[in-house]
């Protein structure tokens, strides 16, 4: 009898252990979906909660968001058992188009699930794209001789869009484009323009260009497009010093 008693405490002991645990929820679930958003709302925010549904002291030892793109502060790092915390999540999507989801790492002492993982996802629609990139690369530069790079510029919104006012800068650089300065240009819905230029260094070394223009669109009335690359002396031109 006493042997069973003795058993009896020892299950009954083994079992408030195991009972006695923190544990990690995430209210809402394990992702967080903004749906269809702008460039122009970037960076995206959103509050996360953290809650201990256990009955111990919930740690909360890291939490890691999987790119630079994202920051994820924690308001506090120890819940005691019912507490709730607020994860502040901050997305920079300016770099993005289309679908993308990121994730982050969440780490405590959940015996259960003791690494968590949090998944962010956007769909950013750009209305004005830049293809194949929102840059003129200039590759291959030599002093005296031509080089050129293309890019196209599409409405990928459901309105008009007009643009206008097409300048280089500096305005002494050696670029030429395809559009003059005086060229409006009206693009309808999933209509596209190429802009090209040609340039032509007159001193060796990294050429940094800016071709700037302006649109109608609200969230971009002014856009900048870098036009960059790297001139190497020429054996057949002279070099004109370098300001």
């Amino acid at each position: 009898m006493k042997k069973i008693l003795f058993l009896t405490l020892i299950s009954v002991f083994c079992s408030s252990i195991v009972l006695a645990q923190p544990k990690l929820t995430i209210i809402g679930g394990d992702t967080y979906d903004w749906k269809e958003v702008k460039v122009s709302q970037s960076p995206l925010k959103a509050e996360v909660q953290l809650k201990n549904e256990g009955n111990e002291l919930l740690k909360i030892e890291e939490v890691r968001p999987g790119c630079g793109c994202t920051t994820a502060p924690l308001d506090k790092n120890e819940l005691q058992p019912g507490e709730v915390a607020t994860l502040s999540i901050t997305f920079n999507i300016g770099s993005y188009t289309g679908s993308v989801s990121k994730s982050i790492l969440i780490r405590s002492n959940d015996p259960q699930k003791p690494r968590r993982y949090f998944e962010i996802r956007a769909n950013v629609i750009r209305e004005i794209v830049f293809k194949p990139a929102p840059y003129m690369p200039f590759r291959d530069l030599k002093v005296g001789e031509e080089s050129t790079s293309t890019i196209y510029i599409k409405n990928n919104s459901k309105t008009n869009i007009k643009f206008s006012n097409l300048t280089v800068e500096p305005k002494d650089t050696h670029l030429r484009l395809n559009i003059d300065s005086t060229t409006e240009i009206v693009l309808k819905p999933g209509e596209e323009f190429e802009l090209t230029g040609r340039l032509t260094p007159r001193s060796a070394g990294y050429q940094n260009i800016k071709v700037v223009l302006y649109s109608t669109h609200p969230d971009f009335p002014t856009i900048t497009i870098p036009a960059y690359g790297t001139a190497a002396a020429s054996p057949y031109f002279q070099n004109e010093p370098t300001k």
